[in-house]
């Protein structure tokens, strides 16, 4: 199973943040490729700064069409933080069931990530039970008291509580504020739609409306990054799907979903940032649109 890991670079990225993503990935062990997308004046630090490293890297400039050969499509930032095993677990899911598009639950990776585990282990199983499963015996860790294991115990544990669930029919449309994030899904490579960008709802959507189902992993494979760095795209790109032509049933989903997500956006710090007259231009922007699309108000962004 060869994986390709799509990932937009900053300004703002530092060649020793590239690095320390970069020996992350190398870590899973798994057949990947990692694709850069850079501005054009990044190539070449890029490429210095990668010539060396672990794993296959590509630098390609943001929105020029470039080939891409593969299994599978997982986009990820930077401050993504996958967890040890994570690609071994999608292998794993596509080899007992094949699919187009592949979603799980996740952590904040702005959140502390050993309360964080702790929380999600122990709000699905009781640590007595969790002391009685093979796997965990196998490794020893029963012969240590949960409030004792480390962070890298609690990450080793989450492959061996693994469980995934199957969505078909209009189901694979629930949840759309995961299924609908540009980073952290993975999707089938021959299921891309190239003339759409890689990290966009519009590539997400794409997918979703041609897969017949959607295989959702229970148990967190990483920490994601869900803050709005660029909320006049994001805001764009909720709008435009929202005005193209929807199945009925994906629609019925889309409607609250792109409510929460443009309130979500106007909310953000990042927006807060933004001068005033862009501010006051994409809020008009917003209400314009909401007002002439059939089934939507004005009055539901505030």
């Amino acid at each position: 199973m060869d994986f390709v890991i799509n990932t937009p670079l900053s300004s703002l990225t530092t060649e020793e943040d590239l690095i320390a993503y970069i020996k992350q990935l190398a870590g899973q062990n798994q057949p990947v490729t990692l694709r850069l997308e850079v501005t054009a004046d990044q190539v070449t630090a890029v490429k210095n700064a990668t010539a060396n490293v672990a794993i296959p890297v590509e630098v390609v400039v943001a929105g020029q069409a470039s080939p891409i050969t593969g299994d599978y499509l997982l986009n990820l930032r930077v401050t993504d933080k996958l967890f040890p095993g994570a690609l071994a677990q999608l292998a794993a899911v596509v080899a007992a069931h094949p699919t187009k598009f592949i979603t799980s639950y996740y952590l904040d990776v702005n959140q502390d990530l050993e309360r964080s585990l702790t929380d999600f282990i122990t709000n699905r199983s009781t640590p007595d039970r969790l002391m009685t499963l093979p796997p965990v015996q196998e490794v020893g860790l029963d012969s240590k008291p949960f409030l004792t294991w480390s962070v890298a115990d609690k990450l080793a544990v989450l492959p061996m509580i693994q469980r995934y669930r199957v969505f078909t029919k209009n189901d694979r449309f629930s949840n759309l504020t995961d299924r609908l994030w540009p980073y952290g899904n993975a999707l089938k490579i021959s299921a891309l739609n190239f003339n759409l960008p890689l990290t966009s709802i519009a590539q997400q959507m794409h997918v979703l409306q041609h897969t017949e189902d959607v295989v959702y992993l229970g148990v967190p494979i990483m920490a994601s990054d869900r803050r709005i760095i660029a909320p006049q795209n994001r805001i764009n790109e909720l709008l435009a799907a929202m005005k193209a032509p929807q199945p009925i049933a994906f629609n019925e989903q889309y409607h609250p979903y792109v409510i929460q997500e443009l309130q979500a956006a106007i909310e953000s710090p990042a927006f807060k940032a933004l001068d005033n007259n862009l501010r006051s231009s994409l809020k008009r922007q917003i209400q314009t649109d909401l007002s002439i699309t059939d089934g939507y108000s004005a009055s539901e962004v505030k």
